[in-house]
């Protein structure tokens, strides 16, 4: 009973840094229209940028984190006017974008290589490595900290999208860029912080995964790609689904690695993503869309 305990608990604190991402992923589509398949080398950048504020300028780690943040949110705004603004403005297709995303994961990679070098980096144990004893389960600190702040920044997402005036005009954007612009909606405004807000959440992600996670220009790939296989599996553009999905695939992994071994983990996650492609397409939460007359 301890270890299924101990086991569950690093699977959900998994599972919601892979659910963080996948937020991020389902706000920039279901208000943008469009994928970000860099989302992964922005984890690997925060947590590049937190080692530079926390380790090699010694900053406190709260605020090094924040640093990290204000970062993130700075680097999003300079992408999208930089990017994806003139591809809006000009009506790109879809398509081109997708290109430009991948192009930019490219760029992220080599620019981290080219600050900080290809040789592993640690922060160390950044919410401490005390164990926690819960009903004789051991339970690292970090767990707690991760599933403490991925829970709250779940909730202030779900307030600012569904109880606040920016939440309603993401939604109106979302639904019709045109009719939004007509009702006084300023879309492309709207479009760049919904990028900025998405990079932030990846931010938290990156920050709550370096006590698991070595430092590298490709530390981002694993994490983007499960994330987009969770949003996919719990239904793609739901924001619940997104973090049920994450869940599902952290558990998933975690007793993988414990009974069949964790040479597989990352097999048996993507041949659940493969399954939910062939058997149920739409996902464990279908996203409900009303179409007006």
């Amino acid at each position: 009973m301890e270890m299924f305990m101990q086991l569950a608990a690093g699977g959900i604190a998994i599972g919601l840094l892979y659910a963080l991402p996948a937020l991020a992923i389902v706000l920039l589509w279901n208000t943008a229209g469009f994928f970000n398949l860099s989302q992964g080398d922005f984890v690997a950048l925060t947590s590049y940028f937190l080692y530079f504020f926390y380790v090699m300028e010694h900053m406190p780690f709260l605020l090094a984190s924040l640093a990290t943040l204000a970062c993130l949110g700075i680097v999003g705004f300079i992408v999208d006017k930089a990017l994806f603004y003139p591809l809006r403005r000009f009506n790109s297709h879809p398509l081109l974008i997708l290109i430009i995303t991948i192009a930019l994961s490219v760029f992220l990679k080599n620019l981290i290589r080219a600050i900080w070098g290809t040789k592993p980096l640690s922060l160390g144990s950044t919410f401490g490595s005390g164990v926690v004893d819960v009903f004789h389960a051991h339970i690292m600190s970090h767990v707690f900290w991760t599933v403490g702040v991925s829970i709250l920044l779940i909730l202030g997402l779900y307030i600012l999208s569904q109880k606040s005036l920016l939440g309603l005009a993401m939604r109106a954007a979302a639904e019709s860029r045109e009719i939004a612009q007509l009702m006084g909606v300023k879309s492309n405004f709207i479009i760049s912080l919904s990028f900025v807000i998405s990079l932030v959440i990846t931010a938290v992600a990156g920050i709550l995964a370096t006590p698991i996670l070595f430092l590298i220009p490709e530390m981002g790939d694993s994490l983007g790609l499960k994330a987009f296989a969770a949003t996919i599996i719990g239904g793609f553009g739901n924001p619940v689904g997104a973090v049920i999905g994450g869940i599902v695939l952290g558990v998933v992994e975690t007793f993988a690695g414990m009974f069949v071994s964790s040479s597989y983990k990352d097999a048996i996650a993507f041949a659940i993503l493969v399954a939910f492609l062939l058997l149920k397409p739409t996902g464990l939460f279908r996203l409900k869309i009303s179409d007006k007359l």
